[in-house]
């Protein structure tokens, strides 16, 4: 799947920031984001900079590492965040 094509679903998924604002177009986003989007989904940076861009959705709560956030915000996340959460972590493994 290309960048534009993985950013796009993943806009379809989740169109909206936690507090409402919706999420910018492809052609809105930076060059940088565009690539970012593009790279392998394999790799650990690229699976780093996704977990940290998830977390980032939710500013209200403490940025820390992946599981440990997962732990420590459970009750405060949707169902819908856990498991797009769980389902990241597990790319990890």
């Amino acid at each position: 799947m290309n960048g534009r094509k993985a950013y796009e679903a993943d806009v379809a998924r989740q169109p909206n920031y936690p507090d409402g604002t919706p999420r910018k177009t492809w052609d809105q986003l930076r060059a940088i984001e565009q690539w970012s989007w593009g790279r392998d989904m394999a790799t650990g940076t690229y699976l780093d900079f996704q977990a940290k861009a998830f977390m980032d959705r939710r500013p209200d709560l403490r940025p820390m590492s992946l599981d440990e956030w997962l732990a420590q915000h459970h009750d405060q996340l949707t169902e819908t965040e856990r498991q797009e959460g769980y389902d990241l972590l597990a790319k990890f493994d």
